[in-house]
This record gives C-alpha cells, sequence and structure tokens, in this order.
C-alpha cells in the first residue's frame, strides 16, 4: 500500500477498469466510490475521480443515500460495474455506491478515490443486483463478497520505519502454516472489529481501564491511536511528568491487555513530532495550532459500545502487529511483525528484538478518521454509526442534499433505517 505522510495508506482498485486509489477500511463493509459527477466538491481537477461516462458495463441503480457526518453530508446513488484488485475480478455486476453530491470539505484535500470496506460481514447479507427492486431494500454493496473472498483470510502489517509503505496481505494462510505464532483475539461485536481492552498503562503507570473492560476496535483507516478525551488528557499529564522529551529512548510504551492478553506499542504509537495545523472538521479529534512541538499524539473521541468506553487502536497498531481477520467465523490473530512485514519467529518475536523508531513527524493537517468514526463520536456510541454505509433513505431522482435535513431516519441497534 502506498504510504501517504504516515498517516494513510491507500491501496489500489479498479472500478470499470479505472485506477483509483482506495483506503482498506476495516470499519465498514461497502465500496464507496467517489465519481466526477461530484465535481469540485469531490476533488475532481486535483486528481482523477471515477467517470461512468468512461466505462460501457457501468449502470446505475435507483436508490439513493444520504449520510450524514459531523464533518459534512454526501450523496449517492447504487450502481454496478466490474471491480478489480490485482488478480480478483468481479461480474459486471458488482455494486457500489457512487458519491455524487457533497457538502464535505475534507473529501477535497483527500488523496484517496474510493473506500474499500473490509470489516466483518454478518451471514447471509446479499448484494445489491441490477433491477431487483424489492430485493435491494434489504442488501448493500459488499465488496469481498463482490470479489468472492469472505471465505478467506487476509491480513494487514505497515512498514514500522516512517514513510515505509503497507501490506495487505489476501488469502493470507499464515495463521494456519504457523499459527504458534499468533494470539487468536474474540470478536466481540457484528460489525466492527472490536475485542475486549483493559489495564492500559504508560509503562507502569495505571491511566485507563483498570476496573473492567473497555473496547477497543482494529481499525486500519485511522492514522493514530484514539482514545477518551478524559484518558488522553491523563496521558499528557504523565508524559509532562517526564519532561516531554523528544525521544524514544527517554520514553515508556503503552501496555495494555486485549482479551487478558499483554500487549505492548512503542512510544512513536503515542508520541510525536507536530507540524501543521488541524483542518476545521479534525479539531475535535486532534488540536494543532501550527506551532511545531513534539507532543503527545493521540486522537480524542469519546464513544461507548456494549464493552463501555471504547478506543481506537489505528495505524500505531498494524506497525507493531501483523494482524490476520478471518470472516467465517469472524476471528482476529496477531503477531509480532518483523521489520519486513511477515510474522516475526524465534528471537525476532519478540518487541524488544527491534530498535525503537525516533519519533515520526505527524502532519497534523493530513491526519484522518473514518465516517463511521465522526458518526459514533458524534452520537456517543457505536449503536448509531454506519458501518454500511449504503442506506436506502430514498428511491426518488429527485433527492438532494438540502432535502436530507427532512429526510428522518429512525435507526435501530442493527443500523437498519426507516423512514418516517
Amino acid at each position: 500500500m502506498k504510504n501517504d505522510r504516515d498517516v494513510s495508506y491507500f491501496g489500489s482498485i479498479e472500478v470499470g477498469g479505472q485506477k483509483l486509489d482506495g483506503v482498506y477500511d476495516t470499519g465498514s463493509i461497502e465500496l464507496v466510490v467517489l465519481s466526477e459527477r461530484c465535481g469540485l466538491l469531490c476533488g475532481s481537477g486535483r486528481r482523477q475521480l471515477y467517470d461512468p461516462k468512461l466505462s460501457l458495463s457501468h449502470e446505475s441503480g435507483s436508490y439513493h443515500t444520504v449520510l450524514s457526518y459531523g464533518s459534512g453530508t454526501l450523496m449517492a446513488q447504487n450502481a454496478y460495474n466490474t471491480v478489480s484488485m490485482g488478480p480478483y475480478t468481479s461480474s459486471a455486476e458488482a455494486p457500489f455506491w457512487e458519491v455524487r453530491d457533497a457538502l464535505m470539505p475534507l473529501l477535497f484535500f483527500s488523496g484517496f478515490e474510493a473506500i474499500v470496506g473490509l470489516g466483518p460481514v454478518p451471514q447471509n447479507i446479499q448484494n445489491l443486483r441490477p433491477h431487483a427492486s424489492l430485493a435491494n431494500k434489504k442488501a448493500y454493496a459488499v465488496f469481498l463478497k463482490s470479489l468472492g473472498l469472505l471465505r478467506t483470510k487476509y491480513s494487514v502489517c505497515l512498514g514500522k520505519v516512517p514513510k515505509s509503505p503497507g501490506y495487505m496481505i489476501w488469502e493470507d494462510d499464515a495463521v494456519d502454516k504457523m499459527g504458534s505464532l499468533f494470539t487468536p483475539l474474540d470478536v466481540h461485536h457484528g460489525h466492527y472489529w472490536m475485542t475486549k481492552l483493559s489495564d492500559v498503562r504508560l509503562g507502569q503507570t495505571p491511566i485507563a481501564c483498570q476496573h473492567g473492560a473497555c473496547g477497543g476496535i482494529l481499525d486500519s483507516g485511522t492514522s493514530l491511536i484514539a482514545m477518551p478525551t478524559a484518558v488522553a488528557g491523563l496521558l499528557k499529564l504523565e508524559v509532562q511528568k517526564l519532561g516531554s522529551p523528544c525521544s524514544s529512548r527517554l520514553l515508556p510504551s503503552l501496555n495494555f491487555k486485549l482479551n487478558g492478553i499483554d500487549y505492548s506499542l512503542p512510544p512513536d504509537a503515542y508520541m510525536g513530532k507536530v507540524t501543521g495545523q488541524s483542518s476545521s472538521d479534525m479539531m475535535e479529534f486532534f488540536h494543532a495550532d501550527g506551532t511545531e512541538e513534539c507532543k503527545v499524539s493521540v486522537m480524542n473521541t469519546d464513544m461507548t459500545s456494549d464493552l463501555g468506553s471504547t478506543w481506537i487502536l489505528g495505524m500505531p497498531f498494524f506497525r507493531t502487529y501483523y494482524t490476520t481477520f478471518a470472516q467465517r467465523p469472524p476471528k482476529m490473530y496477531t503477531a509480532v511483525a518483523s521489520g519486513e512485514c511477515t510474522p516475526a519467529s524465534g528471537a525476532d518475536g519478540s518487541l524488544s528484538s527491534y530498535p525503537l523508531q525516533e519519533l515520526r513527524e505527524i502532519n497534523a493537517s493530513a491526519l484522518r478518521v473514518p465516517f463511521w468514526v465522526r458518526q459514533a463520536h458524534a452520537h456517543g456510541s457505536l449503536k448509531n454509526s454506519f458501518t454500511v454505509l449504503g442506506r436506502h433513505l430514498a428511491q426518488n431522482e429527485s433527492v438532494s442534499l438540502y432535502d436530507s435535513e427532512n429526510l428522518q431516519a429512525e435507526i435501530s441497534s442493527t443500523g437498519a433505517a426507516n423512514i418516517d
């Protein structure tokens, strides 16, 4: 995967033969594509978006969805075309959501043209199909289903060295061949790769989740670790007591347990050399005013789940742990990642065998949180976030973004939307 300033990683996919940079997002399951029909609002002119006019096999559907987030609003229409990724190619009827209008400034500055959903896919889910109006009311645009990858394992590993690439390993058999290197983790949410998080410590100093479990979501689409605002404040106080050193060698590890098993992340997972200024839509998650400084670099997000206060273990986690996801049944497996982004064995399987990386530069203007995180943060709960982006709010060609305020959706605990 292409590294964008250590805060985003993009993989290549093709839709209708057109190459697009996609964010591999383990927090959603559908394929969402930015369209030239969206124009400047989606960044057309800065980069090449998907153009349905350039593909003879493009077919538009009749469903529209209006998606509201803390950072703005999108309108998408279901569509169909051939989708390809590496050696995998779908039929010409693979569904996706084509973003055709937007009131979301961050899209103009983003570096991606698609969101590729790799989250847990519910059993018996159906894909959208052309000309299947009634069936499509309860169907989706499931990327992994379109490519026939629901019964395989896939893994994520990000290079430890700053600016190094990341890797997606498809049809990965490492767990089957080297199972002793991996730790299995139970999945505690039907729509997210979430497990129990407890006993969070800075070195040996307790800072969170000491009296019962919290939730920890492993998400490859979030630039930093995201934690409750109060905990981020406590972490900053503890680092200040250490003199806020700007060297990994002088800082302790961030230690915690997942499913009762010890994990550890190096100092560059929570501390960085911050440059740039946070965009207006990122200020509530990460505040930087343009002053260059070495400081605690975690995101603030306050949301709950059935496991209580919920964290996001973002890209820093995948630099330390080679992480494998299995869909049937949902399960996660982690192994210490080698310097070459392979499961480490022997002496290399110990975190202490790898030299500490110096604190990496973090460009605040480029930081990213996925759309589902913005919704969960705005509602204070995962229950009202869309792990499945496509919501069939209207089957009406005249729907526009400006009608969205009049569309009242009742969101159930499973994320289903019904119009009053």
